[in-house]
Order: structure tokens, then C-alpha cells, then sequence
């Protein structure tokens, strides 16, 4: 559907902001191959690069200004997220809206969750992560 859309550049002023990730031929690459073959004139690719560990581990200190987190879960998180900053805040998002952490006098605490939380997202249970995000965003809660 996309590549259809593209072709609308020619005639209209339109803005296209897609978001990919690297390395899914079948997905992300195979779209912008068709837009570098077919709107040369009307594309623009910006690159990001991942979060190294120190600017990842500020994100989620930023986002969690929390007590009681310990430090290998945050490690965890930084290595799940692979420095992809979405990644991170879906995470720390979804720790929020299961539990797994709470905000009580203005500050986050981590719940008797966590461990639930370690076992789905770090275990080799991400199905059961993914089907949270799922349903968090199939419910509009982004």
C-alpha cells in the first residue's frame, strides 16, 4: 500500500515519515528500495544510530526515576533494547501499564512484578511481551 502512496509525491506535496529498522529485507528495505527506484527525486533518508550503553542507560534512568531498580535489570533492558531508543520506552511503558512498576509521592517503585516481567521480556518469553504491546495498542494506549 505504501508503494502506491509514493507515487502521489509526483503530483501533490506530500510528507512521508516512515520508520524502519535495519536489516528486514522484506519489509523496511524492500520499501525503501521501491521508493530509491521509483521517487529518487522526492526521497531523503535520515539514519539514526543506535543508543551506545551510556546514552541508553540515561534514557532509562530518564524515564524511570525510580527506587529499587536494580541495576542488572536495568542492564537487561539496555541489551534487549539493542539501543533502539522505541524499543526502550516500550519496555519501560510496558512495565508500567502491567505493574511491574508504580508511581506512589511522585516516584516510580518497582512491584512484587518485576520478576514476571524479567522472565516474559528477557527470557525467551517475548511472545507474551509482544502480545501485551499488541493489546495495549489495539486498546489506544499509545
Amino acid at each position: 500500500m505504501l508503494e502506491f502512496l509514493f507515487h502521489l509525491a509526483a503530483e501533490h506535496r506530500l510528507l512521508f515519515i516512515n520508520v524502519f529498522r535495519p536489516g528486514y529485507e522484506k519489509t523496511g528495505e524492500r520499501i525503501v528500495k521501491t521508493i530509491q527506484d521509483q521517487c529518487r527525486d522526492w526521497y531523503t533518508e535520515l539514519s539514526l544510530k543506535a543508543l551506545d550503553g551510556n546514552q541508553a542507560e540515561t534514557l532509562v534512568k530518564n524515564l524511570l526515576e525510580i527506587e529499587g531498580l536494580p541495576a542488572n535489570i536495568q542492564r537487561k533492558i539496555i541489551d534487549r533494547s539493542g539501543g533502539n531508543p522505541f524499543f526502550v520506552e516500550e519496555i519501560v511503558r510496558s512495565f508500567i501499564d502491567k505493574g511491574v512498576v508504580t508511581r506512589e509521592r511522585g516516584r516510580f517503585q518497582v512491584t512484587e512484578k518485576i520478576q514476571t516481567a524479567i522472565e516474559s521480556v528477557f527470557e525467551g518469553r517475548e511472545h507474551e511481551f509482544y502480545g501485551m504491546l499488541a493489546y495495549h495498542y489495539s486498546r489506544g494506549n499509545t
